[in-house]
């Protein structure tokens, strides 16, 4: 039984290895046929790998093997993960190709007055998740959960990037609606698919939304305090952004908001899933208005 996880621990580290190989032959011009199906393979057998590990180190502890296995390392474990998670990122990577080109639609004035950005997002999204579907649980919770962070984080950030300014409170509650219609469909759709709670990452632009719509600037500290005991790896780059984005936001609420920020930040809680870290804040530029908003 040792030698069998000593062998299987081996053979893990090596078909990482083809499974990464094999992810950099989609980066030439003929892409491997049935890519996707032989990814979608590759972590199934992860599964099947893991339930095999599962079983010999329960074997391990019975009769003679139990002295021989006690000094086995856990890498075993770690083998199997990263073999599984490889081929699980390789799968979200190419969900996020397809994806990637459709985010400058964001913020655009076609999206402003009610485009398809969000239809197309969701569909594309849908047909991954589809694919996805023929992964054992719990490895499909884990991809749904990794597919609606990806949108979110991609989301957040194309929001950052383009670094609009809102001219009055007309503006600010028209973005405000649009993001929030955006996060409900995406909410609606990962429910459907089967996501558990996927309210945890679409709230992300939902709260985002309040902070942008909210009329009166002296609240804006007790707001972003509701953002930072939600999502502690928020920054105070991420919130000056936002603020600036409201566009009437004085000198002085500014330092006051960053200030409550600066003293409330704490560590993340263990099992907190990054949001923000992973949320790219753009370097200063000059900001432009709304679509069809005159800049004064």
């Amino acid at each position: 039984v040792a030698m069998a996880l000593q062998e299987l621990e081996s053979f893990l580290y090596r078909f990482r290895e083809a499974v990464i190989s094999y992810g950099k032959e989609r980066q030439k011009e003929s892409q491997p046929k049935y890519y996707l199906l032989y990814l979608l393979a590759a972590v199934n057998n992860c599964i099947a790998f893991r339930r095999t590990v599962q079983w010999l180190q329960q074997q391990c502890g019975q009769g003679s093997h139990g002295d021989c296995c006690s000094k086995l390392p856990h890498s075993i474990d770690t083998a199997v993960d990263r073999a599984m998670k490889k081929g699980c990122r390789l799968l979200i990577d190419e969900m996020f190709t397809e994806l990637q080109p459709h985010f400058p639609q964001l913020l655009s004035g076609s999206w402003l007055s009610g485009s398809d950005f969000i239809d197309t997002i969701c569909t594309v999204t849908d047909r991954y998740c589809n694919y996805f579907t023929r992964i054992k649980e719990p490895v499909f919770q884990f991809m749904l959960f990794e597919g609606l962070r990806l949108v979110i984080i991609e989301y957040v950030h194309t929001l950052m990037l383009k670094k609009i300014v809102c001219k009055n409170p007309a503006d600010r509650e028209r973005l405000s609606d649009r993001m929030s219609h955006d996060a409900e469909r995406l909410q609606e759709l990962f429910c459907n698919l089967g996501l558990e709670e996927p309210d945890r990452l679409t709230n992300v632009i939902s709260s985002v939304s309040e902070l942008i719509k909210l009329r009166d600037t002296s609240l804006l500290s007790l707001e972003v305090s509701g953002l930072v005991t939600n999502y502690p790896d928020i920054s105070d780059e991420h919130v000056s952004v936002l603020l600036d984005i409201r566009g009437d936001v004085s000198k002085d609420v500014r330092g006051t908001v960053l200030e409550m920020l600066e003293q409330n930040t704490q560590p993340p809680p263990e099992d907190y899933q990054p949001i923000f870290s992973d949320i790219l804040v753009p370097a200063p530029t000059l900001p432009f208005c709304l679509p069809a908003v005159k800049c004064g």
